[in-house]
């Protein structure tokens, strides 16, 4: 118990760190940080922008209005910033192609430090504090919006779905870089998965098919993320006849789950990874 004690507390040193060192490289070209900031903040507006746009034509999509889909796009789009932000290092993108195939990840593995660590710290993209702040003012406004129906319980509740969706996003990112111990060319159904589910998280799961319904709540629960847990806090039954308050009870667990088993599968990968041979 003291070295499980110990070694998680070297851990947080290491991360404190090795993150505080990323924080200051990129701060040292403020205006590049600004610049890409912003250009985050731009280029993820549009996607809220396209919804308005559909909005000035209708009144409500599959039965949810404009401030209620506003609610889904805030947290979905913060969640997934924040992942985004804190687990980019084990973006597919990143790990796969770079770290396993051409071998770097040796080098990880014959360093002190506990190879997850590594991972972690190895990309800290403070730049996507402009998603984050762009899907936060969505956020507020459709608090706003939506008028009186909060109460105490719902604001903490909504806090802790954001961060447990947080772990979801976060739990891909890392099952994506698990798979790629394994195969190196799935770029593209991992891209499907993270940035496309993430996508598909914007909008109610109502206005999907059967088997896009089915896939995204039994396969890749992403209706667990924000879908199950807003129609609790809009007191909205689940058109499907779901029990509404039991699949929002269990949703954070569900992110957690996930979370859980992206870290297992890529802790299986670290033990049969074989190297490159180069």
């Amino acid at each position: 118990m003291q070295t499980l004690a110990s070694q998680f507390k070297f851990n947080c040193l290491i991360y404190r760190k090795l993150i505080g060192a990323q924080v200051r490289a990129q701060m040292q070209y403020r205006t590049s940080f600004v610049l890409e900031a912003i250009a985050q903040f731009a280029s993820n507006i549009l996607d809220f922008v396209v919804v308005v746009i559909f909005f000035s034509r209708l009144t409500a999509l599959g039965g949810w209005t404009l401030p209620e889909i506003g609610l889904l796009y805030g947290i979905s789009s913060v969640a997934f910033g924040l992942a985004d932000m804190v687990i980019a290092g084990f973006d597919y993108i990143y790990f796969g192609p770079n770290m396993v195939r051409m071998g770097e990840f040796d080098r990880v593995l014959i360093r002190p430090v506990s190879a997850f660590v590594q991972v972690l710290t190895s990309q800290f993209t403070l730049k996507r504090l402009g998603r984050i702040g762009q899907g936060i003012i969505v956020l507020g406004w459709a608090l706003v919006a939506l008028g009186d129906i909060w109460t105490p319980i719902k604001i903490v509740y909504m806090l802790i779905v954001i961060v447990s969706a947080a772990f979801f996003f976060g739990g891909l990112f890392i099952f994506g870089s698990g798979i790629s111990f394994w195969t190196v060319d799935s770029l593209e159904a991992m891209n499907v998965a993270t940035y496309g589910g993430q996508f598909m998280t914007q909008y109610p799961l109502s206005i999907y098919g059967d088997f896009m319904r089915s896939f995204f709540t039994f396969v890749i629960p992403m209706a667990f993320i924000n879908y199950y847990p807003t129609l609790w806090l809009l007191d909205k039954p689940d058109p499907l006849g779901g029990p509404t308050a039991l699949l929002a009870l269990i949703a954070p667990f569900i992110c957690l789950l996930m979370f859980a088993i992206g870290v297992q599968l890529w802790r299986v990968g670290v033990r049969h990874y074989a190297s490159t041979g180069s």
